[in-house]
């Protein structure tokens, strides 16, 4: 009898927040809270922020891709998207952005929720957005609630997911959910080309229920007309802009940096180190991370699926079965992109959860519906509750780790920020500037001061980093500064900014070409701060500049 009461009382909850009214609006003020403290902090959280803001204000002069931004590691779309802020909003603040990153994985987790009501039922649906809810809510390192990279590709790809899941559903109804799915994936690559294995993956996901869910009486003829409609689809943004690279001339500048630097990047490990990586990844739960307990959550939870023999596994339709092989091929790409670059960093994550999210629900679908017509009233639904153990609850050990970061958003001082610091000062030195070149990783001092980059290149990464194209980087970086020539030139190669993996030996003597340029046209009129605590940073006045 208790537990028919405690089987009818979860009923009526998953009930509740599975409504299309009160779900949305649990996860607007589940994540808004937890996004509290970083949308109240007027600092840089992470440096690619502050890079893509001052990547913007260079597209206000010109909205070319790699003839007025270098975009590094992250596409075009990404400082397009902080253009498009600056021209609605003016130039916006630290708060403003760190908003649009709680916006973007709010978009991201309730499209998940709206991908799972079209394919499971409503309360599995609420379970598997509520998982997805969790993980974001407890991610509360800078690294995790910055606006990253990976958010303009974790919304398209969730909304293509969604699109899927719609053609799997109604199959003969909307034909343009397919083909507007290959588009959004298509698109992806172009904000974070680490996304395109994931992008991939769903495009040959499609091309294989094209094939395998064709109706009855479908020829070959139009089955193959609509895989073209599909590949079409998916390279149209890629046609569309390698196309404008190639009608500017910057082609070269566009394949040296954002395809062969990532490239090389990628493949800074071999085959026996990336299977490492990979397992480090399943069973890093020692470490407390969010993505870890997740997905250690997941082979739980499938592990309980498996033992209880598969339930519901047999009465699935061809398109559901074919929707959870797409979803598998996508986290097992997922996993390969997350674990191909030489560093773990958590904002990588953000394309990893989804689709684990995405797998363990659907397995909860099959579950759970199997124990709706076999498991008696006074028993309870053995699915849910491996769900809430694992996927849900495993999370939570996390959570001593993620409530200092929360603190530390609220005690933070951006007024003690050197670079914070550094812009204030050059304001004084240099009050009519309109422009600042700067050798390092500095990017903030660019948005504290209101200065637009004198080059394409706004942070030294490609131009300090022994490679083999650093030559041809540090040609076009000179080449922007002599055409622009800055009212201020700022040597940042200081523990004071990010110094990456560098020392005090890659300064600007390291470059000869800038630095002659540098003594012909600039004097050192300050070192900052003065106090000599540490390496500073180092300003230049033009010389005939006035100021």
């Amino acid at each position: 009898m208790r537990m028919a009461r405690m089987r009818s009382i979860v009923s009526r909850f998953l009930d509740a927040l599975g409504r299309p009214c009160l779900f949305p609006w649990l996860v607007v003020i589940l994540i808004g809270l937890s996004r509290l403290p970083s949308i109240c902090h007027q600092g840089e959280l992470d440096v690619d922020e502050s890079l893509m803001m001052a990547q913007a204000m260079r597209y206000e002069h010109d909205l070319m891709p790699w003839r007025s931004v270098d975009t590094t590691t992250s596409g075009p779309l990404n400082s397009w998207a902080f253009y498009l802020m600056r021209w609605v909003f003016g130039a916006p603040s630290y708060g403003l952005v760190h908003a649009l990153a709680a916006v973007a994985t709010g978009t991201a987790v309730l499209i998940t929720w709206l991908t799972l009501r079209v394919l499971c039922h409503a309360r599995v649906a609420a379970l598997g957005g509520l998982a997805a809810c969790t993980f974001v809510m407890l991610g509360q390192s800078p690294s995790m609630t910055h606006f990253t990279s990976e958010m303009i590709p974790l919304v398209l790809l969730t909304a293509a997911v969604w699109m899927i899941a719609l053609g799997v559903n109604f199959l003969q109804v909307r034909h343009w959910a397919w083909p507007l799915a290959a588009l959004l994936a298509g698109a992806a690559p172009w904000a974070k080309l680490q996304a395109a294995p994931l992008s991939l993956a769903l495009v040959i996901g499609l091309m294989g229920m094209i094939c395998w869910l064709r109706p009855d009486g479908q020829t070959s003829g139009t089955t193959l007309l609509r895989a073209s409609v599909i590949a079409g689809a998916f390279c149209t943004v890629t046609l569309f802009l390698g196309s404008l690279i190639a009608l500017q001339g910057t082609w070269d500048d566009f394949w040296n940096s954002y395809i062969a630097r990532n490239l090389a990047y990628a493949n800074a490990h071999t085959a026996g180190t990336q299977f490492s990586r990979v397992l480090h990844l399943w069973t890093d739960a020692s470490r407390l991370s969010i993505i870890s307990l997740l997905m250690a959550g997941m082979v739980v939870f499938a592990g309980a699926w498996g033992c209880h023999g598969c339930p519901g596994w047999r009465q699935q339709t061809r398109g559901h079965m074919a929707m959870l092989a797409c979803m598998v091929l996508y986290l097992a790409a997922g996993v390969y992109a997350v674990t191909k670059p030489p560093f773990n960093f958590p904002h990588y994550h953000f394309l990893l959860f989804l689709p684990v999210i995405l797998v363990s629900t659907m397995l909860l679908s099959m579950w759970s519906e199997h124990d709706a017509e076999s498991t008696s009233p006074n028993s309870f639904p053995a699915g849910y509750a491996w769900f809430a153990l694992t996927v849900i609850a495993m999370p939570f050990a996390a959570i001593r780790s993620s409530a200092p970061g929360w603190l530390a958003h609220w005690r933070s001082s951006v007024e003690r920020v050197p670079g914070y610091q550094l812009a204030r000062r050059l304001q004084i030195l240099a009050p009519h500037a309109t422009s600042l070149g700067i050798w390092g990783w500095a990017p903030q001092v660019y948005v504290h001061a209101g200065l637009t980059p004198a080059s394409r290149h706004a942070i030294s990464h490609y131009l300090i980093d022994p490679h083999p194209l650093r030559e041809r980087f540090r040609r076009s970086y000179l080449a922007d500064l002599k055409k622009s020539r800055p009212a201020v030139i700022v040597d940042a190669v200081t523990p004071l900014a990010l110094l990456w993996d560098w020392s005090g030996t890659e300064r600007i003597e390291s470059f000869p070409e800038l630095d002659e340029f540098i003594r012909s046209n600039y004097r050192l009129v300050e070192n900052f701060p003065a106090d000599g605590s540490q390496a500073p940073y180092r300003i230049y006045l033009l010389n005939d500049s006035g100021l």
